[in-house]
């Protein structure tokens, strides 16, 4: 969905400008959704790890997600993970909210992660990771 999609029409065929920025903040999932890449194995595990928790969100790859009806872009979801939930985050931060929804022990580690000082730094080693994820750990078996 671009910036401003010209393409949404009123139900009498006019045209209507839909912000996506908008779209995204009011966007609401009946879930609270981590969408990561299913095709990074460091990825994979890492979900894998998430959803064997006791209070696991929704876990899916962004291949087989309806991005479209969540709001999302392919763009978007080829840079970072997403979390989408009461509130939409993007890497780093959709970490640290995935961490808080887990509960205890893990969310002080969230909490730490989205705090000033630590936010900055957390996002710069979520960054790193990110472009080295293909080739992190071997394909699984």
């Amino acid at each position: 969905m671009s910036r401003h999609d010209e393409n949404a029409r009123h139900g009498d065929g006019e045209r209507l400008s839909v912000d996506a920025d908008m779209v995204r903040q009011t966007l609401t999932v009946d879930v609270a959704t981590l969408v990561y890449d299913g095709e990074c194995s460091f990825c994979r595990r890492c979900a894998q790890w998430v959803k064997n928790r006791r209070r696991a969100p929704r876990v899916v790859a962004y291949q087989s997600s309806p991005l479209a009806d969540w709001g999302l872009t392919l763009d978007e979801c080829e840079r970072a993970v997403q979390w989408l939930g009461s509130s939409r985050a993007e890497g780093a931060p959709a970490i640290a909210a995935t961490l808080v929804h887990l509960g205890m022990p893990w969310s002080w580690i969230g909490r730490v992660i989205a705090a000033p000082g630590v936010r900055r730094l957390a996002a710069r080693v979520y960054a790193r990771v990110a472009e080295r994820r293909r080739c992190a750990t071997p394909p699984l078996a």
